[in-house]
Formats: structure tokens, C-alpha cells, sequence
């Protein structure tokens, strides 16, 4: 056990009722009157009636998705969609950037500096008096914020006379500020024509003021934010799916061949046996209309997820990008149109025979699985630590040189990179083969075409689990799923892909955490500098010029999925590692600084701009070739700088090969690493306190205690002085680059003098709060030096997956007070964003002298609350907290002593408590 072992917090008493925030701010959109709305939608409700094609038999019509936009949000739109016959809800959507004009506008906060500074002569003394005025005139409201309905005129008179003379500027500093773009909601539906004119009689009795009873407040409110009405169109069906790149990607390659090209097809769902059926079997007709074929079939309800894989003969997609839609393509059933999954490895190349020393094999069974392609189970590194269950035989179609990237990956998550010298992990690896070589022309590691990624993903995680049919669990130990693979083709915009909803529900039905691969931008980057003339550049100048470009398109360079998930620790790489020094030969390292994220590492945010991806782990130091025109390349080159791990067989027999590699595959396989090195120190921990292992809340603890030690270090001033950061928007954007940071996983293994670290745990019910306290060591009272305080809680969220808010749990703690407690402030991550996701991480640092009594005042009293956030949460979260107090290492101060000793007598009187 380490000298100093982490403390288990205490919880105070049994659980209180949560303490409610202080509501949602009130909207300040302008809306348009009811003559205004029914002059925009009737007629539009009468075409799209008349667009539906003529009634069946038995007098219903074809279904089609409805579509309704609005400005602002509508909250609790569901049920008052499921009030109407023939309307099913599908899901509702959030739009970001509505432009606005004279009709819908966010009314502006016209505050008393506003007008500071539209001229020279005019400062805070002037703004103020123009504001004054404005309101005097009712031309702001009570709130602060601009009237609704005015017209220039109105301000023109308004402004004081001695103003007049900026008139011009004051009413242009308005309308710039009343342009701003807002924020919407998409809501779709299915609707047959019976229902759409039940909502178009509803509409008009709204916008005449009657109120017949099923035109409740909600589809009032909506009417009156109603933007646009429109069915879901192949725009849609298509957009940010990245199915047309996919399709005319393959096209190039196969146009005026026989070969095939498949993507998929996912349907609306329906909780109905009957109508899933049913439009499963329209679809299937309109591809053999196509001349194509049906692959695969997937359906699993617990994500609302039903699609179809499909080929289709290369003229029919030609016809599509020539936008000749044929009846599949404008089908009502269809959601989305996606690529087939293109979760594969990349090129691996030869590496080089060394001398292999000796090493203790692992005997305990395994904590930590590989989802990856089949490693080489006799290579020197790896023999005696792998466990492969291969039930769909995938190693029958590897040849002996191809076990690439699950050699890889199995090598650095029992040996970490070989150049550091780590002892391996003490206990064995669960190998599940999800990647085999299929292409005959590059033989890439990829998920079989003839699959559904989901439904292996699925029967991989029963499997372990469950068991198949009368077989039990392959690995109920497992406790951390390492999934190195990610899809390019399926790159995070708004709204969660069906692979990242699974993880999301396997990861709480199973209490398994899934460190998952943010992937890796392998294209070229333009410098817009030549080759020599870069490389006369100083070190800075280098970093700078690269990363500013990598910034110009990080819109290109999101995430990808299913790294968008919310319960799964998403990775992303630093540039950095433990190799030596190496000849550059023609490489050029375009990022000289180990600090930042690797040139080929993706950037967040993830759902509601949530922190992703949350940590970053070392990926390699990744070098390119220069290739002309201010353009650069990657360079694959087996040499250092890299992660030196084992390598795949070229001759027969071989099995002490060895290569450097890089990317956010490496980081990953590192963080499950890392999780797996917590878990047993915290089985150690729990052994000899002769306490039970909370075996309910160990994934949710590993998961915040892989986060625990992160912070942005120097990094954020680096990117803050790079971009010209500043206002309340810089954390966010240092964020997405860093997510919380860089871990120093020691700080979640051990505690040292200096440094006290404190973990809890539970099972929380919605308008519940625990509470865990600290305490403060008496040392620190008083004195006038740096202190840090880190606190992270941990959880997996069910989800819902038709609700935009998808996360049905929000778990929080609330540091507020807790600041002024240490006589610090909080820094790094953006408060208002950590709460979006299922990992919250709080810094607070600061030397603010603050001295405290023995009694109430020297402790913190951490608050742990639970709220549902989309739909109904009627069972417990298990969550995991993490609390650490720190001075600098030079600070003759005994925290640990002090706080391991009141947390001790805490225990003992808590104890007292319960025998009287």
C-alpha cells in the first residue's frame, strides 16, 4: 500500500432534499402577433395538406416527417404532440444560429455603457444619460432590454439634444446588436394528413383566439414562436452526416464497375412491432426498385435505433448527386442516410527485431478489455497477458503479418510506452476481436461490411456480461472498456450518432467505463510556407504559425464519433512522449511544444458544449514531410519520436518486433492504462481498511479519479496568448483544445505531505442531496500562501434519447462559498460548462488569508444534488467524488496528517452516533 493511501470522505447523515437553482432566465425574443403568424403559415399548412399523396383503402394517408422550428424553445412539446391522433414523436433538435430580421429578434440588453465609446465623445458619463433617456421614452423595458415593436424615428427622438449630433452612430450600434443571431428548437414528428390538419385547425383557432380543448398552452406557445413549418426533406436526411463525401468518395473509385456501394439507412422509430415492420418493409422494397440489396438489419429500441445497411448499383447514387431523388431517397420512413462505418486502422508500418528482457507475468483476472483488431498473442511483450475471445472467428481472416493495431494497442496497455520503463500491469487483458482486414487491395483493419458496428459493439458487452444463450459471462470483471477506434466519416455536429447512444446506454446498464478514441485528423495541412523556410523559424514562431492554422479549421476538426458519447471518457493526444531524441532526416516537427495537443488530436465541445474530449494523454510526437506549396503531410516512419510498442511479425515466427506509432489510438489505450492502475490501488485501498468494495460505484470512481489530477497548466496561457483570447468566452475556447487538461494520474493513486485526496461515493435519487465534508487542516488557517482545491464527481447518466437534453440524470455540486473557505477563486474550466456532461471538475486556487475556528468553520461541506434532466428519473445514480486540498511541495505544511486525522475522529464520532 503507498505511504500515504487516499482518504474516504465522510457523508454526512442520511440524504436531504435538493436545493433548487434559481430557475431558467426569462426570454427576451420579439414575436410576431397572430395576424402576423397566420398571414405567414395558413397557406403554407394548406400546400403541405395538398403535398400528401392520395389516401390508402382504409383512409389514412402515407406518413411524413413534420417539422416545426421555432425561435426560442418550447419546453414539454412531447406530450402535447402525443395528444394529437396520428402524430408520433420523433425527436427534437437544437438550432443554434437563427439570423434575425424585423419579425423575430432577440430584443438587445441596451445597459447604461452601452454607448460607451460608438464616438470618441462619448464615455460612461454620456452612455448613461442616452440610456436614461431610451427608458424614459419606454423605449427599454423595466429589464433592461430593448421594446419590442419601435422605429428609428422613436429613438431619434428619444436621444437628449446635446446627443443629436450621434444620432447616426446610436441607432446603428442597435441594429447591429438587434442582427445577432438566436437560438431555436427543431421538433419533428411523423404525421399522416388526418394529424397535419388537426394541427392546421389548431393554428387557426389560435391565431383567432379560440381555445378549443386540445389546443393547450403548449401549442400555443409554440404557435406563437413558430418560425418555420416544413416537412423533413434528402437536405436533411443528409446534412452533417457526411454521407455525400462518403458517396461520391466511392463513386470516384467505382463509377462504370459492377461493385456496389453501401451506407445506411436508419428509419424513424417506433415503439410499435407493427409499424417498425411495416416501414422496414417499404424500404426494403424501394432498394430492390434500386436494383440493390439489404445487408444488414439493426434494432435496438433501448437507443431508438432501427436501420438498415444497403447496397445499391453505383448509377443509383450517381443519379443522387446529380439530385434525380427516386422514391427511396424522398421516403417518409427515412431519418438519416449514413456512411457505412468506416471505424478502421490506419497503415502500419515495418518496424524493427530488439532484445526483449524478462518481466513478471500477470495472474489476476482482468479490469480492463480491448475492443480492437486481434493482437499477436505470442509477441514477446504480450504472451501469457491476453485473454481473446473470439466468437466470430476474426482471426481466421488475418494473415500472419496483419496483427497491426491490436498488437499496438494490447502493448501499451499491459507495458505503457516501452521507452519509460513502467512494470506491466498485474493483471491480464479481455481481448474482443470488432476489427478485421476485408479489403484485398489495402488489407486495413476495419469493422466487417456485412455488420452493423452497434449491434457487435452490443453482443460484445452482453457477451461479457450476460453470456450467449447457455454460456455465462465471458468477463464480469471487466470494468473498463478500451475502444481505440473512431469514424471519420461520422463526425460530431449537434446531435448524438446511434453508436455514441449505445456506449451511453451500455456504459449505465453495465457500470462499465469506455475510454474511447477522439480519433485523428490524418489529412494535410497548409502552412501556406515553404519547406526551408520554415524551418528557419524559431521554435515559437513554428507553434504559432501551426497552431493558429489548426484553429482557422477546427470546424473541420470536431470530434468524431463515438466520442461524442457523455458517459465515456473521451481522449484526445498530446504532442508528446517518452522516446529519445531522433534525427529528423526530411520530417519537420511542425508543433515543437509537448504542452499542446497533437496536430492530429480532434477538438470538443461535445453535447450542449459539454467538455470534450475531457483529458488528453501523450499520443506521440507527430512529425510531417513537407510536400510543396506550403502544404505538409504526415510522416508514418517506424522510427522515434513516437510511442515505442510491439509491433506485428513480417517474417514467420517472429515475436520481439517493435515500432514507434502515434495518435489518439496511443492516448487512449495509455488512459485505460491509467484506470486500470487506479482500480487496483483502490482494491488495495478498500483490503486494508477492511471496508467492502463498493463494486456499484468502482466505474463511476475510475472515472473520476482518471480526471482528478487534470489541469490546463501552462497550456491555457500558451493557447490564450496565441489566439488573442479574452472575455467570458476564453475558457470555453481553451476548453476545446484542452478539455480539463493534462492528468498526473500519480495525484489519483497516492497523497503525498503536501497533498490530501478524499474520495466518496453513493447512489443518489432525483431531489436528493448528500453531503461529504473535508476538513481543513488547522496548519492552513491564516496563513499567506497558495492552496489549490480540485473536486470531481462522476456519474453515468440513462438517457433519453428522443429529448435534446438526452442526459436523464444531472448530478452537481455546488463549490460556492467553498472559495471563499480556502480564500481562493475558481479557474480553468468555464462553470456554466462543466455541468453539461456526466463529469464535473472544479479548481479552485488562491492565497487569500483565511483563518478558521475548530467547529463548523474548518471543513467544507461538498454538496452533492440530483435533478432529472430530460424525462423521468425514477432510479438511483451511482456517482463517484473525488476531493483534493494542496500547498506547493516547498510548503513545510502536514496537510495529509492533519486531514487523514480529523477524518479519522469524524468516523469515530459518526460511529458514537449510531451505537447510542
Amino acid at each position: 500500500m503507498a505511504e500515504r493511501p487516499l482518504l474516504i470522505l465522510p457523508q454526512l447523515g442520511p440524504p436531504l432534499r435538493r436545493i433548487p437553482s434559481g430557475g431558467f432566465p426569462r426570454e427576451h425574443l420579439r414575436l410576431p402577433s397572430r395576424a402576423e403568424q397566420a398571414l405567414r403559415f395558413s397557406d403554407k399548412f394548406e400546400s403541405m395538406l395538398e403535398a400528401f399523396v392520395a389516401e390508402t383503402p382504409d383512409g389514412t394517408s402515407p406518413e411524413n416527417i413534420l417539422v416545426l422550428e421555432t425561435a426560442g424553445k418550447v419546453e414539454d412539446f412531447k406530450a402535447a404532440v402525443n395528444r394529437i391522433p396520428g402524430l408520433t414523436w420523433l425527436a427534437e433538435i437544437d438550432l443554434d444560429e437563427i439570423e434575425s430580421d424585423d419579425i423575430f429578434f432577440e430584443r438587445p440588453k441596451i445597459g447604461v455603457r452601452f454607448f460607451k465609446d460608438i464616438v470618441a465623445e462619448v464615455g460612461a458619463k454620456e452612455s448613461k444619460e442616452i440610456q436614461k433617456s431610451l427608458v424614459q421614452h419606454s423605449l427599454i423595458d423595466e429589464d433592461g432590454y430593448l421594446a419590442e415593436d419601435f422605429q428609428t424615428s422613436d429613438i431619434s427622438a428619444a436621444i437628449p439634444a446635446e446627443f443629436e449630433g450621434y444620432t447616426e452612430s446610436i441607432i446603428e450600434k442597435i441594429l447591429n446588436k438587434k442582427k445577432k443571431p438566436f437560438a431555436g428548437r427543431m421538433y419533428l414528428s411523423l404525421s399522416n394528413r388526418q394529424a397535419l390538419d388537426q394541427v392546421k385547425t389548431l393554428f387557426d383557432a389560435a391565431q383567432k383566439g379560440e381555445s378549443p380543448p386540445q389546443l393547450t398552452r403548449t401549442w400555443k406557445n409554440l404557435f406563437s414562436h413558430l418560425y418555420n413549418v416544413r416537412y423533413w426533406d434528402f437536405e436533411d436526411r443528409v446534412r452533417d452526416t457526411g454521407v455525400l463525401d462518403y458517396w461520391q468518395a466511392e463513386l470516384n473509385l467505382k463509377r462504370g464497375t459492377a461493385s456496389t456501394i453501401s451506407f445506411e439507412i436508419e428509419l424513424s422509430f417506433s415503439n410499435d412491432t407493427a409499424t417498425r415492420s411495416a416501414r422496414q418493409s417499404i424500404i426494403e422494397q424501394l432498394v430492390n426498385d434500386e436494383g440493390g440489396s439489404i445487408v444488414a438489419v439493426c434494432l435496438i429500441p433501448e437507443i431508438r435505433f432501427h436501420a438498415l445497411k444497403v447496397e445499391l448499383p453505383t448509377d443509383s447514387i450517381e443519379r443522387v448527386l446529380a439530385k434525380d431523388y427516386g422514391a427511396l431517397f424522398r421516403g417518409g420512413g427515412v431519418f438519416l442516410f449514413r456512411p457505412a462505418a468506416q471505424c478502421c486502422s490506419e497503415q502500419f508500418p515495418e518496424g524493427s527485431i530488439t532484445e526483449i528482457g524478462e518481466f513478471k507475468r500477470p495472474d489476476a483476472d482482468p479490469v480492463i478489455a480491448l475492443f480492437d483488431g486481434v493482437p499477436l498473442a505470442n509477441h514477446a511483450l504480450l504472451a501469457d497477458f491476453l485473454v481473446i475471445d473470439d466468437p466470430d472467428s476474426f482471426t481466421e481472416d488475418f494473415e500472419p503479418n496483419e496483427f497491426h493495431h491490436g498488437t499496438a494497442m494490447a502493448s501499451l496497455l499491459c507495458h505503457g510506452e516501452i521507452d519509460d520503463g513502467a512494470p506491466p500491469l498485474a493483471r491480464k487483458i479481455y481481448v474482443r476481436p470488432i476489427l478485421k482486414p476485408e479489403d484485398l487491395s489495402n488489407r486495413l483493419e476495419r469493422v466487417p461490411n456485412d455488420v452493423f458496428f452497434e449491434d457487435l459493439l452490443e453482443r460484445a458487452v452482453r457477451r461479457m456480461f450476460v453470456g450467449d444463450e447457455d454460456e455465462p459471462p465471458s468477463a464480469p470483471t471487466v470494468k473498463i472498456i478500451n475502444l481505440s477506434v473512431a469514424d471519420p466519416d461520422r463526425v460530431f455536429h449537434h446531435t448524438l450518432g446511434p453508436t455514441a447512444r449505445l456506449l451511453d446506454w451500455l456504459s449505465y446498464k453495465y457500470g462499465v467505463l469506455f475510454c474511447v478514441s477522439a480519433g485523428n485528423i490524418l489529412g494535410d495541412l497548409n502552412l501556406e510556407m515553404e519547406g526551408e523556410e520554415f524551418k528557419a523559424l524559431s521554435d515559437e514562431d513554428k507553434v504559432a504559425l501551426t497552431f493558429k492554422t489548426l484553429n482557422s479549421s477546427r470546424r473541420n476538426r470536431r470530434i468524431f464519433s463515438p466520442a461524442e458519447a457523455i458517459n465515456v471518457i473521451s481522449v484526445g493526444a498530446l504532442h508528446d512522449d517518452m522516446s529519445p531524441s531522433s534525427l529528423l532526416r526530411n520530417r519537420v516537427d511542425i508543433l515543437p511544444e509537448s504542452i499542446l495537443p497533437s496536430p492530429v488530436s480532434p477538438v470538443g465541445h461535445g453535447l450542449r458544449s459539454s467538455i470534450k474530449p475531457e483529458i488528453l494523454f501523450p499520443g506521440g510526437r507527430q512529425f510531417y514531410q513537407y510536400k510543396g506549396d506550403g502544404v505538409y503531410g504526415i510522416s508514418d516512419l517506424p522510427q522515434a519520436p513516437g510511442q515505442k510498442v510491439a509491433g506485428a511479425a513480417v517474417n514467420a515466427g517472429e515475436i520481439n518486433r517493435i515500432l514507434y506509432t502515434r495518435g489518439t489510438s496511443n492516448a487512449t489505450a495509455l488512459a485505460s492504462r491509467s484506470a486500470g492502475l487506479i482500480y487496483d490501488a483502490l482494491e488495495k485501498l478498500f483490503s486494508e481498511l477492511k471496508e467492502d468494495f463498493p463494486e456499484g460505484n468502482i466505474a463511476p470512481l475510475l472515472k473520476t479519479l482518471l480526471v482528478h489530477g487534470a489541469s490546463w497548466g501552462d497550456a491555457s496561457k500558451m493557447i490564450s496568448s496565441l489566439l488573442e483570447l479574452s472575455g467570458h468566452e476564453k475558457k470555453k475556447e481553451i476548453a476545446r483544445f484542452l478539455g480539463y487538461g493534462i492528468p498526473d494520474i500519480q495525484k489519483s493513486l497516492e497523497c503525498t505531505m503536501n497533498r490530501a485526496t478524499a474520495i466518496g461515493f453513493g447512489s443518489i435519487e432525483e431531489g436528493q442531496r448528500h453531503e461529504f465534508r473535508y476538513p481543513l487542516p488547522p496548519s492552513l488557517s491564516g496563513m499567506d500562501i497558495w492552496r489549490r482545491l480540485t473536486i470531481t464527481l462522476a456519474w453515468f447518466s440513462p438517457i433519453a434519447a428522443d429529448n435534446r437534453k438526452y442526459r436523464r440524470a444531472a448530478l452537481a455540486f455546488d463549490p460556492k462559498g467553498l472559495d471563499n473557505k480556502i480564500g481562493g477563486g475558481r479557474s480553468e474550466a468555464q462553470w456554466q460548462q462543466v455541468k453539461n456532461g456526466t463529469i464535473q471538475h472544479e479548481i479552485i486556487e488562491g492565497k487569500k488569508v483565511v483563518a478558521y475556528l475548530r467547529g463548523d468553520g474548518d471543513a467544507l461541506i461538498i454538496p452533492v444534488q440530483c435533478r432529472e434532466d430530460a424525462g423521468t428519473l425514477d432510479v438511483a445514480i451511482p456517482y463517484g467524488i473525488a476531493a483534493s486540498l494542496e500547498v506547493k511541495e516547498e510548503v513545510d505544511i502536514p496537510i495529509y496528517e492533519e486531514v487523514r486525522d480529523a477524518i479519522e475522529i469524524s468516523l469515530r464520532e459518526k460511529i458514537a452516533e449510531r451505537i447510542l
